[in-house]
């Protein structure tokens, strides 16, 4: 009896080795092929968080796309208006700018409309909180690397009695310079403190507050 079982494993042994080496083979080609699909699909696109309160609401971008409620959406560059919406509670619309050299992000906590959705809001206030700490998280990383590409706004604004120099920021992280001026002199000095600081102002978008273009037509 012993020598007839160790018959059986000895002559089934080979077939099922080679069996799951042809199983393993299998499993690591789909692996790989839903791998390679997968990054295509998100060839060109930008990874955008998201995370919205209540999870069931319904995420969708201005193009008629619909966003995953948690987790990882990948999105095509350009500017959208994103729509958070979920029965009894108030809809939201912002919007959403998608780019490599921006973080966005879509983390939306939704205000309950209806009795049972305020009950509802009021019993899950941890989401709301968890919602807030990831929004204050992002923002910190936003600011951190917008002062790392934009160095100059760290010593602006500059407030002189003649001139001004602030900034405006846009969700690219890119500024453009504002500056306001008495008169030409001052707009010219203005330019030139930019420079003794060691910034050339020709490398930035520059609006001038308080001046009329002498070639613009009226």
């Amino acid at each position: 009896m012993q020598y007839e079982l160790s018959y059986y494993i000895d002559k089934y042994r080979k077939p099922a080795i080679i069996a799951a080496i042809v199983l393993f083979i299998i499993l690591v080609a789909a692996i790989t092929y839903y791998t390679v699909q997968l990054a295509e699909q998100r060839r060109g696109t930008i990874a955008v968080p998201v995370k919205v309160v209540p999870q069931d609401a319904i995420v969708k971008l201005s193009n008629g796309e619909t966003l995953p409620s948690s987790g990882t959406a990948y999105i095509a560059p350009g500017e959208y208006k994103v729509t958070v919406s979920y029965d009894g509670f108030e809809s939201q619309t912002r919007d959403l700018r998608v780019s490599s050299t921006a973080k966005p992000f879509v983390y939306t906590g939704l205000l309950g409309k209806t009795k049972e959705a305020k009950e509802w809001q009021a019993d899950n206030q941890a989401d709301y909180g968890e919602l807030e700490t990831l929004t204050l998280e992002r923002a910190r990383e936003y600011n951190t690397l917008f002062k790392s590409n934009n160095p100059i706004v760290n010593i602006l604004p500059i407030k002189d009695p003649y001139y001004t120099i602030d900034y405006r920021n846009y969700d690219d992280q890119s500024i453009e310079l504002i500056i306001y001026g008495v008169s030409p002199k001052y707009r010219q000095v203005a330019l030139d403190f930019l420079r003794s600081k060691g910034y050339e102002p020709a490398d930035y978008r520059i609006s001038y507050d308080n001046f009329d273009n002498p070639l613009e037509k009226k």
